[in-house]
């Protein structure tokens, strides 16, 4: 097979010949990549993607096709910053969970993504040299490409984030609980004019709409979406530094007409307890991680089971 020179040829046609002539690089990175972790770094401060960030953005795009709404700002041509994100923590996590192998001189990770046909994407980087990167990105190739089979790294799973499955559905036996004064205080920035103006109103509003929700998701499992939140306080060499959440989205206006709200929840000796409010999107990369968005989320509400 003949060489390609750019790391980021189809992955399909890049070689083994193409990998195995790059320089070995020094293996003295966890260091760096737990300092990076900690100061939770744009995605250029993890891996040096060379000739740009860019090409390999859109090289991955490309990959998964409409599958993630991820492509480059329609008006800058950025990358998406939920793509950085995604790959970031994902690495990271698969590195904590040792979801990761080092192979001749690079390390392989499954991205926990899929192209168009459903083949797993796995990202083959090597250690940097550079100070400025912990990593320099060579390349994403699906699960049949001929260097995935020849290392047979085609058995390394996608990042884990929970080792109880149970945690990421909800739960109807659990009872949800919240301070609707601490939510409207946290959350008030989110909140629409006419309920900033009246924190009473809005504290009335915000526990009839979680009650209303939590009767919509015994109804609907599938209504609240889980997420992984890695404090970035906490210790980054921790398996336990994150923790999942679920997303309870509220039959109530937000700030932004585009956008709904969306309780945080968390569970706590055996009920559920709110957290925090969200808008949508920001509640959109922690999402992401644990699962693909491929419909409309959330599911329309349903009718108040209350009610029959």
């Amino acid at each position: 097979m003949e060489n390609d020179s750019s790391p980021f040829a189809s992955a399909s046609n890049e070689s083994l010949g193409a990998l195995s002539d790059r320089k070995p690089a020094q293996a003295s990175w966890h260091g760096k990549l737990v300092s990076a972790a900690s100061s939770n770094p744009d995605l250029t401060t993890l891996v040096s993607f060379e000739p740009n960030c860019k090409t390999a953005a859109d090289h991955l795009c490309d990959l998964i096709g409409m599958l993630e709404p991820w492509g480059p700002d329609p008006e800058t041509g950025d990358v998406s910053s939920d793509l950085d994100y995604y790959l970031r923590e994902a690495f990271y996590r698969a590195f904590l969970t040792d979801r990761w192998r080092k192979v001749e001189d690079y390390v392989v990770w499954n991205t926990g993504l899929f192209d168009v046909e459903d083949n797993a994407i796995y990202a083959y980087w090597e250690p940097s040299v550079d100070d400025n990167a912990v990593f320099v990105h060579r390349g994403w190739f699906k699960e049949n490409d001929r260097v995935v089979v020849f290392h047979k790294v085609d058995d390394l799973k996608p990042p884990r984030y929970s080792d109880f499955p149970g945690s990421l559905i909800w739960d109807p036996d659990k009872a949800l609980s919240v301070d609707a004064g601490k939510l409207v205080e946290l959350g008030v920035d989110k909140l629409p004019s006419r309920l900033q103006e009246s924190h009473v109103v809005a504290k009335l509003e915000l526990t009839s709409s979680v009650a209303y929700a939590a009767r919509s998701a015994a109804a609907n499992w599938r209504l609240p979406l889980a997420r992984y939140y890695r404090d970035v306080n906490a210790p980054v060499d921790d398996m336990d530094c994150g923790v999942v959440q679920l997303l309870l989205p509220l039959p109530i206006e937000s700030v932004d007409p585009y956008q709904f709200l969306v309780l945080v929840v968390e569970e706590h000796d055996g009920s559920y307890v709110g957290k925090d409010l969200l808008l949508q999107q920001d509640a959109f990369s922690e999402a992401r991680l644990l699962s693909p968005l491929r419909f409309s989320w959330p599911f329309p509400v349903v009718e108040d089971p209350s009610e029959d």
